[in-house]
């Protein structure tokens, strides 16, 4: 079974975007970029123009997932699929950041704060990243692992759980675009001048 054109749009943006955060040299010209691509395609019109933008701003909004900037960006994104009522993207995306989401509270046994009943605090950050890397690209370039069909010690299970997707579920063609497509790749492929 193939997943959808959509729910792929949703994981690529997810993950491209959490790894442009994670590597915060590339952060500023990636941002940049993502810009030129939201502006341009703001001036475009129809499903595809519109199923782009929303793409981008995912991009963006989970770059800045942990800033006061992601909100704004994902109210965005809400309204532009309120337009284009038939876009599944913008749900899929807000899944995997709840399944992503780590919920501080009270450990009762020991009294230490923990994160989702299971990780003490100081440990969070390590833990989070672990469940949430799959492919992290910036200008063409691999800067973090890769997936595939055997290896199920990379970390992507939370985000995709959340969507129910398996690897077995993505085509080989979907897990290239996974694995092997760059934001500059991307851009090129749609047109959209980065520079």
């Amino acid at each position: 079974m193939n997943v959808s054109t959509d729910k792929l749009l949703a994981i690529k943006a997810f993950y491209l975007g959490h790894g442009i955060r994670e590597q915060a040299e590339f952060k500023v010209n990636a941002l940049k970029m993502i810009d030129s691509a939201i502006n341009y395609l703001s001036e475009k019109e129809g499903l595809r123009a519109i199923k782009r933008l929303i793409f981008y701003k995912l991009i963006k909004c989970e770059i800045l997932r942990f800033d006061d900037n992601g909100v704004n960006c994902r109210h965005e994104v809400q309204e532009l699929s309120k337009r284009a009522s038939s876009l599944e993207i913008y749900k899929d995306y807000m899944s995997m950041v709840g399944a992503t989401d780590s919920k501080l509270h009270v450990d009762e046994a020991t009294n230490n704060i923990a994160i989702d009943g299971s990780n003490k605090i100081k440990t969070a950050k390590q833990e989070l990243a672990r469940d949430i890397k799959l492919s992290y690209w910036c200008y063409g370039k691999k800067v973090f692992d890769t997936i595939s069909l055997n290896n199920y010690s990379t970390g992507y299970i939370k985000p995709l759980k959340a969507l129910n997707v398996r690897m077995e579920d993505l085509s080989k063609k979907q897990i290239r675009f996974l694995n092997d497509w760059s934001l500059k790749d991307i851009m090129v492929a749609h047109n959209i001048n980065y520079h």
